[in-house]
């Protein structure tokens, strides 16, 4: 698959004196192939296909990572930021619009459950967040989306999607309201059993995809690959479910 990365983007992970160019020439010679190198605006954005046995580069940090590798390969100064997530929230919460109240207050347990399968999914993370405000993401942040072949939508989506594209691990937000049995289970997919993502596209399973269920059979989730329409965040949307999850890779590749 072909992924879009700006090199504004890649340099806030990569430090180095080759210019894109010199990196596009490298990259192609050693690792992914960078298929086309395209100016931007006052950016630059490079085509690169990257093979599904190398999901460790899907993302900037990944290419950036092997970029670090490959260019001293050929003379030139590279090293690799150390990404460091404190720094990161701290550039995010200075940038991005308003998206929950002021005051942040840690609740107690949710009266949600989640029931997982640990063969299925080896780690699980969510928390509420309650009274969002929905609205455009600010400017740099749709920009840096809409380089990379993703139409910005709102700060909730778009958040999810930033983070994806960043480090490379699926995050997603649900309607928490939609969610009406408030309860998640993780488990494969019947043969037959069909879905309608968050694009309106249905879609027919073929049976051991790994799926999230609502609880009384109707699936909310294809986990790893795309949302689905009944749970996606909308307009009128109060509270969401911000969720990460690690699902076993083999599954997802060969969903």
């Amino acid at each position: 698959m072909n992924i879009l990365i700006p090199h504004s983007w890649l340099s806030d992970f990569l430090e180095t004196n080759a210019k894109p160019e010199k990196i596009a020439e490298f990259l192609s010679l050693c690792g992914p192939s960078v298929e086309k190198l395209e100016k931007v605006g006052d950016d630059w954005v490079y085509d690169i296909e990257v093979t599904t046995n190398r999901v460790d580069m899907m993302s900037v940090y990944g290419v950036a990572r092997e970029a670090s590798v490959i260019l001293p390969q050929f003379g030139y100064q590279a090293r690799l930021k150390k990404y460091n997530p404190d720094e990161i929230n701290k550039f995010v919460s200075h940038k991005i619009n308003k998206f929950v109240s002021d005051e942040i207050k840690g609740g107690g347990k949710l009266d949600f459950k989640i029931s997982n399968n640990p063969a299925l999914c080896k780690r699980i993370l969510a928390i509420k967040l309650e009274n969002v405000e929905l609205g455009p993401s600010p400017s740099w942040l749709s920009s840096r989306l809409s380089k990379v072949g993703q139409r910005p939508l709102n700060n909730a989506i778009d958040i999810t999607n930033y983070v994806m594209w960043e480090i490379g691990h699926p995050i997603h937000v649900f309607d928490y309201d939609r969610l009406k049995r408030q309860k998640i289970l993780v488990r494969e997919a019947k043969k037959g059993e069909s879905l309608t993502t968050l694009d309106g596209i249905k879609y027919n399973l073929n049976g051991g995809e790994v799926i999230f269920d609502d609880g009384a059979g109707e699936i909310i989730d294809l986990p790893g690959i795309m949302g689905t329409a009944n749970t996606v965040v909308t307009p009128e949307t109060k509270n969401v479910l911000l969720w990460i999850e690690s699902i076993e890779p083999v599954r997802i590749r060969r969903a």
